[in-house]
């Protein structure tokens, strides 16, 4: 999908001037070298005009400041559902739901999470301690997914950061409301700094042949 929407946008006149940079990810023990030359092989059966670029990424890292991330995320996810419980019930009178200032509420809520995040009981650079309202098994899914967002992030910039419009896919959408609010907040992490985004994620049943 990533690919077809890349060839297609280099099609149209603002973008034809373009150059398309395919980027894959890989571990340290795959077969980098082969890796490119199929990918290298797929375009070119394709007839589509790019480049390649493997990119080695260690699964072993972990950051404090991913560490410290992660538990701000937390921390906020749990005061913005907070702040949606009270909500519910809190009209009263005349005023009805749906009589608010959208700004008001955007600077209020914007406010009570960073008053929060300043506030996370987390020393910068070692991440002692840990707020006891999240399981250990938690912090740890979430320190994962927080730092493939990061460790992924700094590539693109580093290799990316000057380019037009950077194409990006998805990991599947998780069911369940608390894995979608990490879910944002990793995607988030994942585009931050970057100029021009695309965020793609498709069915699975798109498919580009030599025959197409």
């Amino acid at each position: 999908m990533l690919l077809l929407l890349g060839h297609l946008l280099r099609r149209a006149k603002v973008w034809s001037k373009c150059h398309l940079r395919l980027f894959t990810v890989a571990n340290e023990e795959d077969n980098t070298v082969q890796i490119k030359k199929d990918l290298q092989t797929y375009l070119y059966q394709l007839r589509i005009d790019g480049t390649v670029e493997v990119v080695e990424m260690a699964t072993g890292d972990v950051s404090a400041y991913v560490y410290e991330h992660t538990l701000k995320m937390q921390e906020r996810t749990r005061i913005l559902n907070n702040m949606a419980r009270l909500g519910k019930g809190s009209w009263s009178g005349k005023k009805k739901p749906w009589d608010f200032d959208v700004n008001e509420v955007y600077e209020k809520a914007r406010s009570s999470v960073n008053a929060y995040e300043a506030a996370l009981p987390v020393q910068r650079g070692t991440g002692t301690s840990i707020d006891k309202k999240f399981s250990r098994p938690q912090i740890e899914q979430d320190i994962r997914q927080i730092n493939t967002a990061v460790r992924m992030n700094t590539v693109m910039k580093e290799r990316s950061a000057s380019a037009q419009l950077v194409i990006v896919n998805l990991p599947c959408v998780p069911v369940s409301q608390k894995g979608q609010e990490r879910y944002m907040s990793f995607l988030e992490i994942l585009s931050s700094g970057l100029e021009r985004v695309v965020l793609v994620r498709g069915t699975g049943g798109e498919v580009i042949t030599v025959y197409n």
